[in-house]
């Protein structure tokens, strides 16, 4: 590389699985720039899950952008840092102000990717659906190209990069972490099958830990209650914890079976295997691993999908024929017969 690229920040400010997924780019940008500070910027509220974990880059800090002092800050932050570089993995609405106002007395080169738009100036098949991952790193290569087009680099491939954190002293035990929460109830695998999915693996002789985490938050106060009622088998456990202390907590666990959730790929950063039920969306884009180490299950050619453009945005869906088609016997004869064993 001919550029003098010493000082990085590189920032995806938006949902936890979104910034467990630009884990990949980050450790693509720091193998690529061994000895550049890496800086990673991931929102606030998601923070404290890195806290007790390590990733490829240098540092990672907490973003906030949601007020006009917020907006001063960032400013006093950059102004502060002396960033060579600075790369968003997918823009917000609220960055594109930022950089369009106060922004542009930041000296560092700003760079973004926003995955709506369906066309651009350089970055790498702009607007072409691809995994999450891919998109990313689409981003950040067309951006180092931008910087410097005599540069030989290859075009990163997701497969070769998935997202890692790793944790102290983990060492999986063969339990079971449960993901019954999802952001919305049309992402949900019914509750019911569950119970009974956990009661058929019982009776294969699965005698492990069922770890199924879940917050104070009413929506998983009442999720949890409805399971209770439902009925679990005795080696089930609730984990009501912060999402700094949820790393820990499931550290020992080998499997994640449950919603497409950013549980789910803080399950497959730590390297856990996964099965996963996918309904309103597809898993191209948001399923951005191995199929062979990380399973999904999927119902193809749905009409309510199709109608939305192969998407479904619903909150609540009262047929919910894309989950409930999946069931649970079938669900059991494509888990790999060691998770019992």
């Amino acid at each position: 590389m001919k550029s003098n690229i010493k000082n990085i920040f590189i920032f995806k400010n938006r949902g936890l699985g979104d910034a467990i997924l630009g884990l990949s780019s980050v450790a693509w940008l720091k193998s690529t720039f061994p000895d550049s500070q890496v800086v990673y910027g991931v929102p606030h509220w998601v923070y404290p899950l890195f806290n007790t974990v390590k990733t490829a880059c240098d540092e990672v800090v907490p973003l906030r952008l949601e007020g006009v002092s917020d907006f001063f800050d960032f400013h006093k932050f950059f102004n502060a840092r002396n960033f060579d570089l600075i790369l968003e993995l997918h823009q917000t609405g609220r960055s594109k102000i930022f950089f369009n106002t106060l922004g542009r007395f930041i000296q560092a080169k700003y760079f973004f990717h926003n995955h709506h738009l369906k066309k651009g100036d350089f970055i790498l098949d702009q607007g072409v659906t691809k995994p999450n991952i891919q998109r990313d790193l689409d981003g950040v290569y067309s951006a180092i190209k931008y910087i410097d087009s005599d540069c030989e680099l290859a075009v990163p491939h997701y497969l070769k990069w998935p997202p890692q954190l790793s944790v102290e002293h983990r060492n999986p035990v063969g339990d079971i972490v449960l993901g019954v929460v999802a952001t919305r109830q049309a992402k949900m695998w019914p509750l019911e099958y569950y119970a009974i999915l956990l009661g058929m693996i019982k009776n294969k002789g699965f005698s492990k830990k069922i770890l199924i985490p879940v917050s104070n938050e009413p929506k998983d106060r009442v999720i949890r209650e409805a399971l209770i009622k439902i009925g679990l088998p005795a080696n089930a456990e609730f984990v009501q914890c912060s999402l700094r202390e949820l790393p820990e907590n499931i550290k020992n666990a080998s499997i994640y079976i449950g919603n497409d959730t950013g549980l789910k790929h803080l399950c497959a950063s730590l390297g856990m295997d996964t099965y996963t039920f996918f309904g309103p969306e597809e898993p191209m884009e948001w399923h951005p691993y191995d199929p062979k180490k990380h399973r999904y299950f999927f119902l193809e050619k749905m009409p309510c999908r199709a109608q939305h453009g192969g998407f479904c945005g619903e909150s609540h869906c009262s047929n919910h024929f894309c989950l409930k088609e999946i069931k649970p016997d079938y669900v059991l004869s494509e888990l790999h017969p060691s998770i019992w064993a």
